[in-house]
């Protein structure tokens, strides 16, 4: 199908071109195949784009109606969709007319001519208010409508529902959409006018002793306030003091839907709420007031999950499986207790390679008690804004690690909060205030000979027992995240002062083992752009780590790792970088692990189906290190700078359950830097790559 879009008058003209194809199965029979429709000229999308008729047709042909015999019923169909959708972006005058092309040989094409004529703009807005007793001025406020934009039937739409909301929100509790007209004189438009629009708000009707009978909206206050809560076998309710934090309404204050929705949210969001339902009631004193019955229906305070996962780290790959009990409301605060066992296996890229190194080759398994209850406890909530949704969260956990490598044995214990920054950007702030950590690593006679060949302090820092005292800060909204951490710093400064003990090396230790000391930060920014089946994809991430006096280098679960199915596609889980870095250089560094990571990734994604998708992608960047203790090569600034950015490409398949996504993505290196100088670019004769298995889309 190629559409045309031809201009009247001085008007300009817009080309979108696609193809509508049909084959041939059996006889003389035609049945119509894949519709691909495309612009070939920037903005064609903003003045006509794709309706929905043709998308659900092209869906149709390819998976539901494969063998639909081709009809001239469908030339009618695409015909009136253009024109319905062209009229309702403005092109009040537009002509359409499609007829089947034989040209494509044993298939059947489709042209339309599309003559759009002039973009109708809006000329005069009116208000009509009539009898309805609402403030006009108000409603005007924030109007989406203005004199000289486009005339668009969407925006009408918009606009009808933000009238209807705002009338709601100051008191007008029965203005519904219906109460919302608009009269558009579309007359003089063919002559090169605007459109006049004229804004008409209905009055109430009610009928009095059978006649139908015109009033003002009436404004409504709130009255008494009352809750009634439901508790399931095993439930509890919850306490009055949690209730009235979370409810914004008050009474004598005048109706607003948007303090209803709020305070039903909050509600909702409890773990332990299982449902809840507001119901007005006109009050008995004053018909001018709405009474609120909140009715809470609670949950069994006890739960046992069992949930199968895939683990997801840069480093690591494989299932797992978790229990967890839980303890809905434990306090009747709308808090909650759980407690989880998980372990799974995972395959790892070993440092040291020997005929004990098997896929999968690592397991672990951890406990967490977890605490979490409203509020920054042990402050009242009288001192918290319930707009916040502030949460205090507690933790204790114990994990273990068995790697080709060595043994990792972990203890934490983590004291937070989390809360909404604004609620307009929904924007989330963490803060872990404390997060204390002990790690035992036991390593295997193998990774022991390997670290001690190395003879660097510089590497065997990497995989030394720690502890440490740690603060967190995540500041994150859709599609940007923010993060920094450190640790030590204090503890650094008052060791001295506290008599903590020293070791040889002069590092002070916490519970004897060296505590680490660094400051690290991160930042990921996404975007995701286009409509219908074709879809931009981008992201752009940062960090690095830089370490204190008390500790040589990052510890390795805090460094960053490159490769992977969240990163560089090109390469496996640790096999890229730092720098122009090799597994078989020796030079003092750990392949894979870096200080610093810089990355920016590019997908296309095309929805093949419902179910299907294909995609194309570019992932740009590599880790480093970075001190004047790391190899040159390592580095950024002192390895070649850009020569050690590295460069892949890919493709992509996806399938959509709809509960989760499974992804495979294919890579190619198109510059390798830890190839010889001469051998870094792509080269048909030394193709490398990686193939990936994942769960969702990488960012």
């Amino acid at each position: 199908m190629r559409i045309y879009f031809v201009p009247l008058g001085i008007g300009c003209f817009v080309l979108l071109s696609g193809c509508l194809t049909a084959k041939r199965v059996g006889g003389d029979s035609q049945i119509l195949g894949p519709i691909h429709v495309h612009p070939e000229l920037p903005g064609t999308a903003d003045v006509l784009p794709e309706s929905e008729a043709i998308w659900t047709l092209r869906r149709s042909s390819v998976d539901t109606l494969p063998r639909l015999a081709f009809d001239l019923q469908w030339l009618d169909r695409i015909e009136r969709n253009l024109l319905a959708n062209a009229r309702r972006r403005g092109f009040l005058h537009a002509e359409v007319h499609c007829e089947p092309d034989s040209m494509w040989g044993r298939r059947i094409g489709m042209n339309c001519l599309v003559n759009t004529g002039r973009l109708a703009a809006i000329g005069q807005l009116n208000w009509e208010v009539m009898e309805t007793g609402l403030p006009v001025e108000t409603l005007q406020a924030n109007s989406l409508l203005k004199s000289g934009a486009p005339f668009d039937a969407e925006v009408l739409e918009k606009e009808r529902i933000r009238i209807a909301q705002t009338a709601r929100s100051i008191g007008y509790a029965g203005f519904q959409e219906a109460y919302v007209t608009f009269v558009a004189d579309t007359t003089e438009s063919e002559f090169g006018r605007d459109v006049e629009v004229t804004i008409r708000l209905l009055p109430a009707t009610r009928t009095i002793d059978g006649d139908l009978r015109a009033e003002p909206h009436a404004k409504f206050r709130f009255g008494e306030v009352r809750f009634n809560q439901v508790t399931d076998k095993g439930g509890d309710t919850l306490k009055i003091s949690i209730l009235d934090h979370l409810n914004s309404i008050e009474q004598g204050m005048v109706y607003n839907s948007i303090v209803l929705e709020e305070t039903y949210r909050r509600l909702a969001r409890l773990p332990s709420v299982r449902r809840v339902e507001m119901r007005m009631e006109d009050g008995v004193a004053n018909n001018d007031s709405m009474d609120v019955e909140i009715w809470i229906s609670s949950r069994p305070n006890m739960a046992l999950e069992l949930e199968v996962d895939m683990t997801r780290r840069d480093a690591a790959y494989g299932p797992m499986a978790q229990l967890t009990w839980q303890h809905l409301n434990p306090s009747r605060m709308g808090d909650q207790l759980e407690l989880s066992a998980s372990g799974g296996i995972s395959s790892v890229k070993p440092f040291v390679y020997d005929a004990t190194s098997l896929i999968p080759n690592s397991g672990e398994w951890s406990l967490n008690l977890d605490y979490q209850r409203p509020g920054f406890f042990p402050l009242r909530l009288a001192h918290v804004r319930p707009s916040t949704d502030a949460q205090t969260l507690m933790g204790l956990n114990i994990r273990r690690e068995s790697r080709p490598d060595y043994v990792r044995r972990n203890f934490g214990f983590l004291w937070g909060n989390r809360f909404i920054e604004n609620p307009a950007l929904s924007s989330l702030v963490r803060l872990d205030w404390l997060e204390i950590t002990h790690t035992d690593i036991e390593t295997t006679a193998a990774f022991q000979s390997w670290l001690d060949e190395e003879a660097s302090e510089f590497i065997r820092s990497r995989f030394a027992d720690y502890s440490s005292v740690l603060t967190r800060v995540v500041w994150s909204r859709p599609e940007l995240r923010i993060s920094m951490e450190w640790a030590g710093q204090t503890l650094r400064t008052l060791a001295p002062t506290l008599g903590l003990p020293e070791n040889a090396s002069g590092q002070f230790l916490l519970g004897g083992v060296p505590f680490a000391q660094f400051l690290r930060a991160e930042a990921q920014r996404s975007w995701h752009l286009g409509t219908g089946r074709i879809k931009h994809a981008c992201r752009i991430l940062a960090g690095s780590g830089w370490a204190g006096k008390n500790f040589e280098t990052l510890p390795f679960d805090r460094a960053f790792f490159g490769g992977g199915v969240q990163g560089m596609r090109g390469w496996g889980a640790r096999e890229l970088g730092p720098g122009s870095v090799k597994s078989e250089d020796g030079n003092g560094a750990v392949q894979g692990l870096g200080d610093m990571r810089i990355e920016t990734s590019y997908e296309l994604r095309w929805k093949w189906t419902d179910m299907w998708m294909l995609t194309t992608f570019v992932d740009i960047g590599n880790v480093w290190l970075h001190g004047s203790k790391a190899p040159a090569s390592a580095t950024f600034m002192r390895g070649g700078k850009w020569a050690t950015v590295a460069c892949n490409i890919g493709l992509g398949l996806r399938l959509d359950f709809d509960f989760f996504l499974l992804r495979l993505d294919a890579g190619l290196r198109l510059h390798d830097p830890t190839q010889p100088e001469s051998r870094r670019w792509w080269r048909p004769s030394q193709s490398n790559g990686a193939l990936h298995l994942g769960l969702g889309h990488a960012f």
